[in-house]
């Protein structure tokens, strides 16, 4: 009682035969619910924040809500990297992004070639030997056509070559001790190879942290998003929430699983990364 005499505002919601609600709000807190039977006061904390707050942003305001999760102790810890485990990040990192620029340009020179009227005549997968070989035999009269054909080519030789450099690098890497058991612990799971590995590793670090995989999946944005109330239910697209990177490997991964193992059979490589583990 005391508590409700020093409120600013009191609005009474509803009364029935079980007690009656009434709702509080106070200077220091976002919204307290009262629930009141005979003998017995029940408080509850809901956080209520208008959507016309998304667009005010101050020093006050993110001190305000510091204070209030300090308070009712409903803030998270999170995992700070050390210098070398943030340069692994970079370099994993850096790498991905090569090979994004490696798609581009491979997409540029296919467009190249159909605006041209030069597409590859027998079926299959681009980028194949086949493939290759057939581009490498390609000539044209006009020089200038010639020459945008081989720069574009050329430049899909550096990317992979930069991109094998670097897929050497993490080898080493993820050979060294603070990584090499996470990491061969990793790849022994169909659809994950030491890249995939290494970058799980230096992204999340710590996945103690999660108790469940439905924790883990929901802090990278796997898991679908909801818009329900009373009796209507609907379920979206994922959320896409978190990190990024994480979600995008973790796809590729299952991705590869699809393309290469739809039957989920154990490969040779598998199960002498596996056997490789048990010794």
């Amino acid at each position: 009682l005391p508590l409700l005499c020093s409120a600013t505002r009191f609005f009474l919601n509803s009364s029935s035969y079980f007690g009656t609600y009434a709702i509080c709000l106070l200077p220091p807190f976002p919204c307290l619910f009262f629930f009141l039977l005979p003998f017995h006061l029940f408080v509850y904390f809901i956080s209520i924040s208008p959507s016309s707050d998304k667009r005010r942003k101050t020093d006050r305001r993110d001190a305000k809500m510091l204070a209030m999760a300090l308070a009712t102790d409903t803030y998270r810890r999170v995992y700070v990297l050390d210098d070398e485990d943030e340069g692994t990040r970079e370099f994993t990192r850096a790498r991905n992004s090569l090979k994004r620029e490696l798609k581009q340009a491979k997409q540029m020179l296919l467009s190249f070639l159909l605006r041209i009227g030069r597409s590859y005549p027998d079926s299959g997968n681009y980028w194949t030997q086949k493939h290759r070989k057939w581009l490498e035999t390609l000539k044209f009269k006009d020089h200038k056509l010639n020459y945008a054909y081989q720069s574009y080519l050329q430049q899909i030789k550096d990317l992979e070559a930069k991109l094998a450099l670097m897929d050497e690098e993490i080898e080493r890497i993820a050979d060294e001790e603070r990584y090499k058991d996470k990491v061969d612990k990793l790849v022994c799971l169909s659809g994950v190879d030491t890249q995939t590995a290494l970058t799980l590793v230096v992204e999340i670090e710590d996945f103690e942290r999660f108790a469940m995989a439905e924790q883990f999946a929901s802090y990278i944005g796997l898991v679908p998003g909801e818009d329900s109330s009373g009796q209507k239910k609907r379920i979206g697209s994922i959320t896409k929430e978190g990190n990024s990177r994480v979600r995008l490997v973790l796809t590729e991964a299952a991705k590869a699983i699809k393309r290469s193992n739809p039957f989920n059979k154990r490969s040779a490589s598998l199960n002498a990364r596996r056997d490789n583990l048990q010794r």
